[in-house]
């Protein structure tokens, strides 16, 4: 009996100076790094007149609808999304914050936006202050897909001309 108390004793000894001489794993970086890679383009887009206009997507995917009484327009103006490269390392829950309505300015007439679903890898946040969690490597690259729609009224209300504006997106990590 004495002898498998000192074998526990030994053993709880051995332990807890295993434990003593070892330093507590690091934490990941917690730094992240966010860079635009390509800015949202709706394109060029007409009407006809008299009408009552209409709306353009594009989704995070670089699809292009068109509603209404509008048409598209093949006038070497590209369509496509915003692209954002994210670095995280892994094991990070970030909140995605962004305003999901946005103006389009061209002088003192503007188009409303309104910004669509956005993508990231495999996950997809469609309202504000979703989360994800980073699920690569840090030195890996997440890429941030971000769509929208554009409300075009009539001529009169926007004229034709080039629509620009920006909008952000807030990657607070938690």
């Amino acid at each position: 009996m004495k002898r498998t108390s000192l074998f526990l004793f030994v053993f709880l000894l051995f332990r807890f100076i295993d434990a003593q001489g070892q330093t507590p794993p690091s934490l990941p970086e917690r730094t992240a790094t966010v860079d635009l890679v390509q800015s949202l383009s709706f394109g060029a887009i007409t009407m006809a007149p008299g009408t009552t206009g209409g709306t353009v997507t594009v989704d995070y995917a670089g699809n292009r609808t068109v509603t209404g009484f509008l048409y598209p327009l093949d006038m070497g103006y590209s369509y496509e999304p915003a692209i954002f490269s994210f670095k995280l390392c892994p094991g990070r829950v970030i909140n995605v914050a962004y305003d999901q309505n946005v103006r389009l300015y061209n002088g003192s007439y503007y188009l409303d936006m309104t910004i669509g679903t956005i993508r990231i890898g495999n996950q997809y946040i469609n309202s504000n202050n979703k989360q994800f969690v980073s699920n690569k490597g840090c030195d890996q690259t997440h890429y941030v897909e971000v769509g929208g729609t554009v409300s075009i009224r009539s001529l009169a209300v926007n004229p034709a001309g080039e629509y620009t504006g920006s909008f952000s997106i807030t990657f607070a990590q938690q």
